[in-house]
């Protein structure tokens, strides 16, 4: 034993005293790598701007790589080593070596040229650059680009051949566009951004065969200026004329001209617009029927129409899933987790209706439930029919379900529901993207509610909570019938949605609002009428940072307190990893309004506010690329960000707390937290965890804010989630 302790105490010396070496000993001599890149004389463009034009490549050894040298090192140093292991080593080593980007002067040269035809573009038309291939004194290889930039030329001149003959309103248009001034320095790509910009503009007002020529450029040396004279071809100006649909179809009845015809974004006669044919087409993939949709200009007898041919390719008519999935719902600001059944059928009936029949299984809120001590899961399966046009811009989206959601244990809620929504399609110029109205009738009916209740004596407060309950326990003849239906309500959702990416934004904003209306006619027992607005925001800082806003605000009119219940899922409720993160899932209240006290009971979750108001402001900042080898593009997925979030629930829907909550209250119950997160990003938003500490804590009568309560900094409230938290 003490023999095999002196081999791992050895092994563990070598290791450690190899690692300043790592980078200093080649396997493979002949290869000149290079270990840096620079520049020298670069004013204008940044050393990151240039690094993006070479061919050379700095030789970034992997992890592996690196820790395989180190040993190779140090076994060749050891006299026992056998010599076919050192062998076998070096050839390993040799072979990845070799397979590191070396050195190459006829390389270097190209890039010399790609810098300097760079700076010719930009308007450095006397830039001079230089490859230099250099060793430092501590053996460091570097490759430095010298580079003498020189004055930037200056616009003299810019002549627009081709537009003259243009009518007079077009050419009046096009000075919009027209934005290169004599005096202004010289950049090519300004300058073809601008042709394209002025040939997108005339393929938006009846020239959809219009295009230019190269500019030309006319450098004058002595006075370092250029003259510009870009040539356009505008073609005939033509109306849309006739529109022909080639499709090729499987053993399903084909696409309707009803609806082929909905998807148009013109009429014949109108002046060709390019925008409207990128329209037709977008509309026609989002019918989910095509795998493929191409439109293309044919011959036609006259110049002055256009005619359109559209071929289209249809995808698989029937699928069939099984999938575990991770999903958030409003009600839960946390991940939950499923498993789905689903099969579906596409274009019916030829109208591109899809039928689908659906069964999951899901695990809700697992966070909330790990502190609340139950775990809560929900069964549902069901039918559904989507019809996507019914007219022009309206559709039609049915689905009936029925399903078994666990509670607190005993308690649970069974639901059979029929939902119909109308969504309509704003025009594309309209500031509002998306409108939906919808109906719904529900059937809801607890079960094991006399456990529950009986559970709940040991809590008085909680006797109030369960009231509700006890209004449809009675409603539904004491559980035993789930019919006629406890709810019927109709609802109008309105948005714009004006961000860059849905799953990770960078600029923009939306807006959303939604109003619904509970208790229609006589029957059913939930009478409430609910609106929410939701506002978010994103400002770019830099290229990789970016500052995000929310403000959530939702009100629920109670009618009928003592008659009448607010179904579950319509609560609002504060606190999780999308709302007020230094709180679990809705465990966040108004300690006026809320009457649970200092000992919530994990009943208490299950009823929630009549009014919510949540902010957040979050820093979000992406990882930069870093030369670690294999590891680069892992890093540059890392995100890391920082917030603060405020808000509160108020007003608990049972008849004595309900619109009990002052504006002193609202004011002085702000719960506010802070924290920061990190996350990994995917095509859907980043999977992420968030760590929040209490700054203010409305619950903790004695001691609200941090500085009054000892170690408050130590104690965080963690959450994992997906996607950014709005």
């Amino acid at each position: 034993m003490r023999a095999l302790r002196g081999v791992w105490s050895r092994w563990l010396v070598c290791t450690y005293c190899a690692l300043p070496a790592l980078g200093q000993v080649s396997s493979h001599p002949q290869a000149e790598l290079i270990d840096r890149i620079e520049f020298h004389g670069n004013t204008a463009f940044t050393d990151d701007e240039l690094r993006t034009l070479l061919q050379t490549r700095i030789a970034q050894r992997g992890v592996f790589h690196r820790l395989l040298r180190v040993y190779f090192l140090h076994l060749r140093r050891n006299p026992a080593t056998p010599s076919s292991l050192l062998q076998y080593l070096q050839r390993y080593l040799a072979e990845l070596e070799a397979e590191l980007p070396a050195f190459d002067p006829r390389t270097a040269a190209a890039d010399e040229e790609t810098i300097r035809r760079f700076y010719m573009q930009q308007g450095f038309h006397k830039a001079h650059v230089k490859a230099t291939f250099l060793k430092e004194s501590d053996g460091t290889r570097v490759l430095r680009f010298s580079i003498t930039e020189g004055p930037a030329a200056r616009i003299d001149t810019v002549v627009y051949a081709g537009l003259q003959e243009l009518p007079r309103d077009i050419q009046t248009q096009l000075q919009r566009y027209q934005r290169l001034r004599s005096g202004a320095r010289f950049r090519e790509p300004a300058l073809i951004e601008e042709a394209e910009a002025i040939q997108r503009f005339l393929r938006e007002h009846g020239y959809p065969h219009a295009s230019y020529q190269r500019p030309q450029i006319f450098i004058f040396p002595e006075r370092n200026t250029d003259s510009i004279v870009i040539y356009f071809s505008p073609g005939p100006r033509q109306r849309f004329g006739e529109v022909e649909f080639r499709e090729t179809t499987t053993n399903a009845p084909p696409l309707t001209e009803r609806i082929r015809r909905f998807c148009l974004e013109f009429q014949p006669g109108q002046w060709y617009d390019i925008r409207a044919v990128e329209r037709t087409r977008l509309r026609l993939l989002r019918l989910g029927v095509f795998e493929v949709v191409r439109i293309d200009a044919t011959a036609s007898p006259n110049d002055s129409t256009v005619e359109l041919l559209i071929t289209t390719r249809y995808r698989r008519f029937h699928d069939a899933l099984l999938s575990a999935n991770i999903y958030r719902t409003p009600l839960e600001s946390a991940p939950n987790i499923g498993i789905e059944a689903h099969v579906s059928a596409l274009n019916l009936f030829g109208g591109a209706e899809k039928g689908s029949v659906f069964g999951q299984l899901s695990l809700r809120d697992l966070f909330g439930a790990w502190e609340r001590k139950q775990l809560e899961y929900e069964f549902q399966v069901g039918v559904g029919l989507a019809l996507p046009y019914v007219h022009r811009r309206l559709g039609v989206q049915s689905q009936l379900s029925y399903g078994t959601r666990f509670l607190a244990s005993p308690l649970q809620l069974e639901a059979l529901s029929l939902q119909v929504r109308l969504p309509v399609e704003f025009a594309p110029w309209t500031w509002m993207t998306t409108s939906e109205l919808a109906i719904s009738i529900r059937a809801e009916r607890p079960l094991h509610y006399r456990q529950a209740a009986a559970a709940a004596d040991t809590v008085p407060q909680l006797a109030s909570f369960l009231r509700q309950y006890e209004r449809l326990y009675t409603y539904t003849a004491n559980g035993q019938r789930l019919l006629p239906p406890s709810d019927i309500t109709i609802s109008l959702t309105m948005g714009a949605d004006h961000r860059d990416h849905p799953a990770t934004p960078t600029a923009g904003h939306v807006a959303l609002w939604s109003t619904e209306l509970g208790g229609l006619g006589v029957i059913g027992l939930a009478q409430y009428l609910r609106t929410q607005l939701l506002l978010l925001g994103f400002t770019p800082l830099t290229p990789r940072t970016v500052l995000a806003a929310k403000l959530r605000t939702g009100r629920i009119w109670w009618r009928n307190r003592a008659h009448s219940y607010v179904p579950y899922d319509r609560h609002f409720f504060a606190g999780g990893a999308n709302s007020i993160r230094g709180w679990a899932s809705r465990s966040l209240w108004d300690p006026v309004s809320g009457g649970i006290g200092a000992q919530p009971s994990p009943l208490a979750s299950y009823i929630g506010a009549a009014l919510l108001v949540e902010g957040s402001i979050e820093l979000r900042w992406r990882f930069p690329s870093l030369p670690l080898g294999f590891l680069s593009p892992y890093i540059n997925n890392l995100v890391m960000v920082t917030f603060v979030d405020w808000g509160n629930a108020y007003n608990r829907l049972t008849p004595e707390l309900y619109g009990t909550a002052t504006l002193s209250d609202i004011v002085r119950n702000l719960a506010l937290s802070a924290g920061i997160g990190w996350g990994y990003l995917t095509d859907v938003g980043p999977i992420r965890i968030d760590a929040a500490f209490r700054l203010h804590d409305p619950m903790n009568r004695t001691a609200p804010w941090f500085f009054q309560r000892p170690a408050s900094l130590r104690r965080w409230t963690l959450h994992l989630g997906l996607g950014y938290a709005f």
